[in-house]
């Protein structure tokens, strides 16, 4: 389930529509649930061993799909690595910062850890606003 976080919650609703604005993919490596009250400090993300970068998403290149379901898609983003990742070396999730304020975080389905050469993972980062939390 992805957790929208408290302290980016207004820049969602007053800046992600605005042409110019960029906003930042990364990936980390806690095996934590998101909560609301996270800050982009409650994660850790790879540094650049194994061939790890953050990815930078424009505004440019999203797409809104529905009107009536606000939702805001871009390209998948592919992480090719070169190696193995220092630390925990396990990809638990994802996180999206404006700026440095999060905006939401999510768990894989499935943790994925690189090893080798070439290995990656695709993401396609989808941020759907809704009405209040969803149903537990």
């Amino acid at each position: 389930m992805q957790v929208f976080a408290d302290v980016g919650a207004v820049d969602v609703l007053t800046d992600y529509f605005k042409s110019g604005v960029d906003f930042t993919l990364q990936l980390f490596t806690d095996n934590a649930s998101p909560a609301r009250g996270d800050t982009n400090a409650s994660r850790t993300v790879p540094d650049a061993t194994g061939g790890y970068a953050d990815k930078t998403l424009t505004v440019a290149g999203a797409t809104v799909s529905d009107p009536a379901i606000p939702q805001v898609a871009w390209a998948q983003q592919v992480f090719t690595f070169t190696g193995a990742i220092q630390g925990a070396g396990t990809i638990y999730g994802y996180q999206i910062l404006r700026g440095t304020t999060l905006i939401t975080q999510e768990l894989l389905a499935v943790p994925f850890t690189p090893a080798n050469n070439g290995d990656h993972i695709d993401i396609t980062p989808i941020i759907q606003l809704g009405n209040g939390d969803p149903a537990a």
